[in-house]
């Protein structure tokens, strides 16, 4: 991959370049977990269109598996493809990932209390929907 296939992230401009893999390259598992991120954000309030890319940072720069800022960047380089198409393995992990990357709709800050506010606030919705009988896409092989 060339200067031209890196490009800023779109939901931390501030943050070293990514590439972002063109969905021709993306395996069925990432795709899952591009509806399932979908369909949590629309259940949640928190898009009803989000957009979803998968990353490969242009150099280590930490070990962050996920970013929001209003689309969400999944980073392949830390979880490895592997671990979207075996998502339905680690369902608590992937859930807890997306409850704390939609929290950064409601504060940045991981010390500010309205953070860990919409942590809990939004992991009790997911909670509470699944009680209620709802169904997440893929939902069935968990």
């Amino acid at each position: 991959s060339g200067a031209e296939d890196m490009l800023v992230s779109l939901q931390d401009p501030d943050a070293d370049p990514v590439h972002v893999i063109p969905r021709d390259e993306w395996t069925n598992g990432m795709r899952e977990v591009e509806e399932i991120s979908r369909w949590a954000a629309e259940k949640l309030g928190i898009s009803s269109d989000l957009l979803v890319t998968f990353v490969k940072p242009s150099r280590a720069n930490g070990n962050w598996v996920a970013c929001f800022g209003g689309g969400l960047d999944w980073n392949v380089t830390v979880l490895g493809k592997k671990w979207f198409d075996s998502w339905s393995t680690h369902l608590p992990q992937l859930l807890d990932i997306l409850i704390h990357e939609f929290s950064h709709k409601y504060a940045m800050n991981h010390l500010d209390e309205d953070f860990h506010k919409a942590c809990t606030r939004l992991g009790g919705k997911l909670a509470a929907m699944f009680l209620r009988g709802e169904k997440m896409p893929y939902g069935e092989r968990v």
